[in-house]
């Protein structure tokens, strides 16, 4: 079972599903840090979603959580709409990012478990803009973020705790935000040494973050997943870099723990003026990948077949 804004699906439904995608971000504080980060119209991110279906997207997960510019019942709408499924996320991002700092500086592990468990079995809280308000839509995945300044509990050792926590009482998946050279090896420690079993963590970025084959490998090896969400951007990395690093780790039987996203931004978003769209991987780079002799199996792992596992709660 997955949990979407819209309900509870059979995760042996999913097709092509992109485990970390932004479709709305409201204007605050990300928008601070980034222009980018900051994508609040329905229409243009209905859009995207429209022309992911279209192209065979089935499933995304929207990787904003509450606190940080996430739009709850936008999410809802456009999922109605366009008929994509939606992951949406509670938990924490880096803390520049929020919107409301003293909502967790303020409470303990406890405390703040509880409200992400909240987010997951009752409703999420509602967009900024609305107020902090209980919304009926719920979320599905736990996001955490970890940045290079931070010790291996990232910035706020109670915040991971609190995911920890949550992640083993409600069996939601842990999605981890990395910088570069952040040490993703600690955190995945951290999470099994707290009774999380490795599958149920997702580790972002690493294909840019840390772009090691025997790091990323060691952490495979371990049972967690990879979303390997910097294709076409190229400011980190050429397509055929990024395609070499896909093969060697497929080379090393991997190829069931690496996800494909695009970690989009108004930047990326064709809706919001951008320059791929939320369809790119599937109307260009999984050619690519397979003029360079990757297997439909393989493709079918990193696209369909890992999403439907890493996302499925086992506790709820």
């Amino acid at each position: 079972m997955i949990r979407t804004v819209l309900g509870d699906i059979d995760s042996s439904t999913l097709g092509h599903s992109q485990c970390h995608e932004h479709l709305f971000v409201e204007k605050g504080a990300s928008f601070e840090v980034s222009r980018v980060l900051y994508m609040d119209e329905a229409d243009k991110s209905l859009k995207e979603l429209d022309e992911y279906r279209e192209n065979g997207g089935s499933l995304v997960v929207d990787a904003q959580p509450g606190l940080y510019g996430r739009m709850a019942e936008q999410l809802a709408e456009v999922s109605r709409k366009s008929g994509v499924h939606i992951v949406a996320s509670t938990g924490f991002h880096k803390t520049e990012f929020c919107d409301f700092p003293d909502f967790f500086s303020d409470k303990d592990a406890e405390e703040i478990c509880l409200f992400l468990m909240s987010e997951i079995t009752q409703g999420m809280l509602s967009s900024k803009s609305a107020g902090l308000e209980r919304t009926d839509y719920r979320a599905g995945i736990i996001k955490v973020a970890l940045d290079s300044a931070s010790d291996e509990f990232g910035i706020y050792p109670k915040l991971f705790e609190a995911a920890a926590e949550a992640q083993k009482k409600t069996g939601a998946t842990v999605l981890c935000h990395t910088d570069q050279g952040c040490d993703a090896l600690r955190v995945l420690r951290f999470f099994t040494d707290k009774g999380v079993p490795a599958e149920k963590v997702i580790i972002c970025h690493l294909d840019r973050a840390r772009r090691d084959v025997e790091y990323n490998s060691e952490i495979a090896a371990q049972g967690a997943y990879l979303d390997y969400d910097s294709v076409a951007r190229l400011k980190y990395l050429s397509h055929e870099e990024e395609i070499r690093f896909i093969e060697q780790m497929i080379s090393r039987g991997y190829s069931d723990r690496i996800m494909l996203s695009l970690d989009t931004t108004r930047a990326r978003l064709k809706s919001y003026g951008g320059d791929i769209g939320l369809s790119y991987i599937l109307t260009d780079f999984e050619k690519m990948l397979k003029e360079h002799g990757i297997s439909d199996a393989d493709i079918e792992n990193m696209t369909v077949n890992n999403a439907r596992r890493a996302l499925a709660m086992d506790c709820l």
